[in-house]
């Protein structure tokens, strides 16, 4: 097949011509420094750039919205799970590289536990616990590399009468998996005022292996914790230091990674994930310390959903070296057992050569099984957005009273 490269050129410098026509140079700039270097979660997501995130668009030279709702596959996903389903958007950044990325958002009342039910704030009490959760997901038709069934995916996407089990035979998709990237609850209150109760940030499954803390449960990123049953209130958070020093030769890392404040991780055959420090690597240890809050204080003195903005502006670039650390391959297998991965890797058919040695079983989990997902840029854009725009307040409100919220749409 022979390609006419200046055709392509030619191509490539119109759909580019189109792009800046829609999207304004500040508004690209503002996107592209969110994205790849972590800064501007409040520029980006800005109330007056609701245009931007939603409404411009050309079909005819496949430039999406940057966020689109895909109106079929909430309608599905509300059917699938008891209308439990806010909405479902595909994240754009219409790079001509860069596939999809796609957001779920779920809300739902749960029960009030017994030691929230008699807090007052202001003197009124608690009358519904809400729960909204941000999900990040592959693609499907993605996902899945078998092209001969990408009519039967494309099927499950839109029919909410099908479950996940009816995918089986399409084996182990990372993309039918809660990914879950944002987790929060809030408890509302009689005259209407919010108080969150719970923020997870990140994802608790690294390669899709769940593991639990004893005390704490599900490892996050972040977390803030007003619901646990024993009525402790807690706060935990992350943070990456340089530990023992590694001296090796460049044939014992893999593949050196930068993440966007400028730090550079790689994979040493021994000890892990390493971080370079002054020219010198050193192990990446990850610190997560546990602040116990007082539960009166933080619902008397809560600052409503503007305490998660707060939560959101401290995402990074902390996050970034976070995830480099929390998905080390080597500590994963050790943590999770060497013959345990191994199985796992085989029933997901990423089993390679050389089982044998840990690091090659670590190297599997490295290559194959890194959720590429691990963003959460888009999530906490679309979160922040909702909370400028007070879409977030209105969802939060409304589902405390049955009642349906409009998503954001791109008419």
């Amino acid at each position: 097949m022979n390609i006419d490269f200046e055709q392509t050129l030619k191509d490539v410098a119109i759909w580019q011509e189109k792009k800046d026509e829609l999207f304004s140079k500040e508004f690209q700039q503002s996107l592209e420094d969110y994205v790849y270097r972590c800064s501007g979660l409040e520029t980006i997501s800005q109330k007056s750039n609701a245009d931007f995130l939603f409404k411009r668009f050309n079909t005819e030279f496949e430039i999406y919205p940057t966020f689109q709702l895909l109106e079929d596959e909430t309608k599905a996903e509300k059917q699938r799970f008891n209308n439990t389903t806010f909405a479902v958007y595909s994240f754009n950044e219409n790079d001509v590289v860069k596939t999809p990325i796609r957001i779920d958002i779920s809300n739902k009342i749960n029960k009030i536990p017994e030691h929230l039910q008699e807090v007052t704030k202001d003197g009124k009490k608690p009358v519904s616990r809400i729960d909204i959760e941000f999900y990040e997901k592959t693609s499907l038709l993605e996902d899945s590399k078998n092209e001969e069934l990408k009519d039967f995916i494309q099927e499950y996407l839109v029919n909410g009468n099908w479950s996940k089990d009816d995918l089986k035979e399409l084996g182990n998709l990372m993309a039918l998996e809660d990914l879950e990237k944002i987790h929060t609850e809030f408890l509302v209150f009689e005259d209407d005022s919010i108080v969150p109760i719970y923020i997870g940030i990140g994802n608790n499954q690294p390669y899709n292996i769940s593991e639990k803390s004893a005390v704490y449960g599900k490892n996050r990123f972040y977390r803030y914790d007003l619901v646990k049953i024993d009525g402790k209130a807690y706060q935990q958070t992350s943070k990456v230091t340089p530990g023992k020093r590694i001296d090796f030769s460049d044939q014992d890392l893999i593949a050196p990674e930068a993440t966007c404040n400028g730090a550079l991780f790689a994979l040493h055959f021994k000890d892990g994930i390493t971080i370079l420090d002054r020219n010198v690597w050193k192990k990446a240890t990850l610190n997560q310390p546990i602040e116990e809050l007082n539960l009166h204080n933080e619902i008397a003195n809560s600052k409503g959903v503007d305490f998660l903005k707060e939560r959101l502006l401290n995402v990074f670039p902390d996050f970034d070296s976070y995830s480099q650390v929390f998905y080390d391959p080597l500590e994963r297998t050790n943590s999770y057992t060497h013959s345990k991965t191994i199985i796992y890797l085989k029933q997901k058919g990423l089993l390679g050569q050389g089982w044998q040695a840990k690091i090659n079983v670590a190297s599997g989990l490295y290559l194959n099984g890194h959720d590429p997902v691990l963003r959460i840029k888009p999530s906490l854009m679309l979160m922040y957005h909702m909370i400028e725009t007070d879409k977030f307040r209105e969802l939060i409100i409304n589902t405390s009273k049955h009642i349906d919220t409009a998503p954001f749409d791109n008419g």
